[in-house]
Formats: structure tokens, C-alpha cells, sequence
């Protein structure tokens, strides 16, 4: 369903797919040992030995796979750039460094989105999933932030991404 082809960097990741639709769905590093080494400790920031085993974690594909879904569909409507721009209130492409704005930004700019995708014609169908989808990456982004308690997130019905961000702060706990 999407450009995307399977990833081959090593035998043992063949099976894998950095389509988001795939059931194989996964990210793969294509750093060697030396790269992900001097990665961890150049970053400024104490990182786990174990992130890029996070990283490429099925835990991590399935947490991530509805964003990445959401861009492929928008990729596809030629709406990508203008969507992230609404969302990030700037162009992403051109941060050097990525700020997280305060929630009621957030949630502002996910109702912008919406708007904008509506008055773009979309489907109502089409509306309802990327709404289910801003409105639990606008959740997680909260837990992450430490603005609610993870617990939240079940109360929500995420069950993926409280298992993610669990896993994610036993490593980095940071």
C-alpha cells in the first residue's frame, strides 16, 4: 500500500519492514556498532546502552505505527507538510532543535488540524482516524512530559503506549 520496501541491513532484520501498514512493521538502524556507540556517547544527554534495542523493539514499532500510518496517508493527499506545520506550529524541517510546547498549544494546534482537514474536504471516516489518532499522541505527549500520570493512558484505553513509555523510562529514566 505504500512506497516503502523491506529493510535489509542484516540477515536476522530481513523478515522486517519499515512500512507502517506492514505487520512486520519495524525501525532498523542502519548505524554499525561504532556509529550507535559514539552515538550514545556524544548525545549530551545520559542515554541507555540499550536504546537502539528500544529503537528497533516491536514495543516501539507499535507505539509508533499509527503516526507513521497518519503520514503516509497524508503523504499520499500531498497534505504532510502542511498538517505537520499546524501541528509543530513551524516547519519541522527547518528546526535545529525540537521544543515541546505547553499542552493548551498542543491541543490548539491539533484542533487546527482537524479544522484544516476538514475544510480540506476530507472524508468524515477518514477525520474520525486521524482524530483518534492526534488525540492519543496529544495523551501520550502529556504522560511523557509528566503533565498526567502514566496510569492515564489505560484509562484511555492505550495499553500500547503505556507498556512503551514504561519500557522507555525503565531504560532512560531520565
Amino acid at each position: 500500500p505504500t512506497e516503502t520496501a523491506a529493510t535489509e541491513t542484516t540477515p536476522e532484520h530481513q523478515r522486517y519492514s519499515t512500512d507502517p501498514f506492514d505487520p512486520n512493521f519495524r525501525f532498523i538502524s542502519t548505524w554499525n556498532e561504532e556509529q550507535r556507540a559514539n552515538y550514545l556517547t556524544t548525545a549530551g544527554i545520559p542515554l541507555s546502552a540499550n536504546l537502539f534495542d528500544l529503537y528497533e523493539s516491536v514495543e516501539h514499532a507499535e507505539f509508533a505505527r499509527p503516526m507513521e500510518q497518519l503520514q503516509v496517508r497524508l503523504r499520499q493527499r500531498g497534505l504532510e507538510g502542511q498538517v505537520d506545520r499546524i501541528m509543530n506550529h513551524r516547519d519541522a524541517a527547518l528546526l535545529e532543535s525540537v521544543a515541546v510546547a505547553p499542552f493548551e498549544d498542543r491541543r490548539r494546534n491539533l484542533e487546527n488540524a482537524m479544522r484544516f482537514l476538514r475544510d480540506s474536504g476530507e472524508e468524515e471516516e477518514f477525520l474520525e482516524w486521524v482524530n483518534e489518532i492526534l488525540q492519543t499522541t496529544l495523551l501520550r505527549s502529556q504522560v511523557l512530559m509528566e503533565e498526567v500520570p502514566i496510569q492515564r493512558l489505560l484509562e484511555a484505553g492505550d495499553v500500547v503506549g503505556h507498556a512503551f513509555i514504561q519500557m522507555e523510562r525503565a531504560i532512560n529514566p531520565w
